[in-house]
């Protein structure tokens, strides 16, 4: 008798939110996707505007070839970005500017890729959009 693989999700954790985002980080650093993913995945479960937890889960998602969950994190990454930056500074409207940008530009492409794969064709090779560093 084979027994089915049970999926279980994740407990909410009692740890703060700084520790948790650092805890992504190192995970992201390590290579270790599924650690990253649960990582920020908390952060936006109890953060739901937290526009940098989804952008990041949008570049982990296109590095698992996950296209249609990296459309999703992108528009939320994009509809939220704004909510948080200082607006009365000019340094920080631009910021926010930039970095909507950014991320409109990561579903760009993800968006074309998933084009290109419902055609028939194969999506592009290595050209991931993982940020080199973050602002």
């Amino acid at each position: 008798l084979a027994s089915a693989a049970v999926v279980e999700t994740p407990a909410p954790r009692d740890v703060s939110a700084d520790a948790l985002d650092l805890e992504a980080f190192e995970c992201v650093q390590a290579d270790s996707l599924e650690c990253a993913v649960a990582a920020f995945s908390e952060l936006v479960r109890r953060d739901p505007g937290d526009a940098f937890a989804h952008m990041w889960l949008g570049h982990i998602a296109v590095r698992q070839g996950d296209l249609a969950r990296a459309e999703h994190a992108f528009e939320r990454a994009v509809e939220t970005v704004e909510a948080r930056m200082e607006r009365s500074d000019p340094a920080e409207q631009f910021a926010a500017k930039a970095k909507k940008a950014q991320i409109s530009l990561s579903l760009r492409r993800v968006r074309e890729r998933r084009a290109i794969g419902s055609g028939g064709r194969r999506g592009g090779g290595g050209d991931e959009d993982s940020p080199a560093e973050e602002a």
